[in-house]
């Protein structure tokens, strides 16, 4: 009886340290870094390109776009850090780069989600006109989170 109630003792002992361990793994958040993404289009012809409101291509600014839908549950859950994102930086200047936060309601304005190629949502692009001009547009990819987009539009702005 003795050796029965060993082995019982053992397996739960077990059982709480793995159950412990999975816990901390699911629950700990790691560090990461946000990467600069590659241009998705090296070139824009303007003359072509749609823009929303709120949106400018004029030298040495930064449209932070998100794409989304009203009915989709991970776009209403990012408006909240949007907006936050709107009042902190939306018309402010970063590095001589003016910053636009812009939402594009995609099923309102379905000819301009189709012209950026949007395939779900949400979908956050960072179109940047440099001091020459040029026009670049950047996918952003990162964590959909108030911190990281901020970290991002602060990286961007000193490119």
């Amino acid at each position: 009886m003795d050796k029965k109630r060993i082995t019982i003792a053992i397996v739960i002992a077990v059982s709480i340290i793995l159950l412990g361990i999975y816990y901390y793994k699911t629950t700990t958040t790691t560090t990461t870094t946000t990467t600069i993404s590659k241009p998705v289009l090296e070139t824009l012809n303007t003359s072509s390109l749609p823009i929303a409101n709120n949106m400018s291509l004029d030298k040495n600014n930064m449209n932070m776009v998100l794409f989304y839908a009203p009915w989709c549950g991970h776009c209403n859950t990012l408006m909240p850090h949007w907006n936050k994102l709107e009042q902190q930086y939306n018309h402010q200047k970063i590095n001589g780069k003016n910053i636009n936060i812009v939402k594009i309601n995609c099923d309102e304005h379905s000819k301009i989600a189709t012209h950026y190629d949007i395939q779900g949502y949400p979908t956050i692009k960072l179109l940047s006109v440099n001091n020459t001009g040029t026009p670049m547009l950047y996918d952003y990819d990162d964590a959909r989170e108030y911190s990281k987009i901020e970290q991002f539009i602060n990286m961007m702005s000193n490119k």
